[in-house]
């Protein structure tokens, strides 16, 4: 980006075109320039340009303004074509901000109003999650795989609630189809072993295990973590002879 403090341009005093305006304000947002100030009023005449406020929405989000996020993912939803994407966006605010209950409810109504984009159950899901209420998470979150089978980030957040309802097997389950439908997921490998170790089986744990080290080493101290604070785990005192047995596992 220009360098407008260099230059001496000023862009309180230029017309510009409603994403010349909105990239404007976010540059200076993200600089720290106090003239943003002197703009942001100016964003008001054009309520309708969607992509603008959502672009907003997010330079305030990164910049942990969440209130006046908010409202800028509100202005982009209240445009004629509203995007998907500030819905999204908006309620993943709403979960960080720790307001996961307001964020189901409000999820709850858009679906109510005819929207069946699977990530919004997904969403919805996460955010009945967040709020502790499980059974309507898992709920959620089945639907979410039922209509995408490939959806991995739903796969793992459905094994998350069935490891928190103590169903080992099925988080296992869940744990293997986000790994199936995304390889490189190394925290969904982590989580299949730790499942499977909940279960017994030791030997598939180990192998689910490796992979997670494979995918992201440095996940290491995490499986030897759980190896030994599991009620069914294994005992490596030597940390070196734990990654060589997992490295030999292919």
């Amino acid at each position: 980006m220009p360098d407008h403090s260099a230059s001496g341009h000023d862009p309180t005093t230029e017309t510009s075109s409603p994403q010349a305006l909105f990239d404007e304000v976010c540059d200076l947002l993200q600089r720290g320039d106090p003239r943003a100030n002197n703009l942001l009023s100016r964003l008001q005449a054009y309520p309708q340009h969607a992509q603008g406020w959502l672009q907003l929405g997010r330079v305030l989000t990164r910049l942990e303004q969440s209130g006046a996020a908010m409202v800028a993912f509100d202005q982009a939803l209240a445009a004629c074509q509203a995007p998907l994407a500030a819905a999204l966006e908006k309620a993943d605010l709403m979960i960080a901000s720790g307001q996961p209950a307001d964020a189901a409810r409000w999820l709850a109504e858009i679906q109510q109003r005819g929207n069946d984009d699977v990530r919004l159950t997904h969403r919805l899901g996460r955010a009945h999650y967040a709020a502790g209420n499980l059974e309507a998470a898992h709920a959620a979150l089945q639907a979410a795989v039922d209509q995408a089978p490939d959806f991995a980030e739903a796969w793992f957040h459905l094994g998350l609630v069935e490891q928190d309802l103590d169903r080992p097997a099925a988080a296992a389950t869940a744990y293997g189809k986000a790994l199936s439908a995304r390889p490189g997921m190394f925290e969904a490998a982590l989580n299949l072993g730790i499942s499977l170790q909940d279960t017994g089986a030791m030997e598939p744990a180990m192998d689910a295990y490796a992979q997670a080290v494979r995918i992201e080493p440095g996940c290491f101290n995490r499986v030897a973590q759980a190896l030994t604070s599991a009620s069914t785990g294994r005992l490596w005192l030597d940390p070196n002879a734990l990654r060589r047995s997992l490295a030999a596992r292919t």
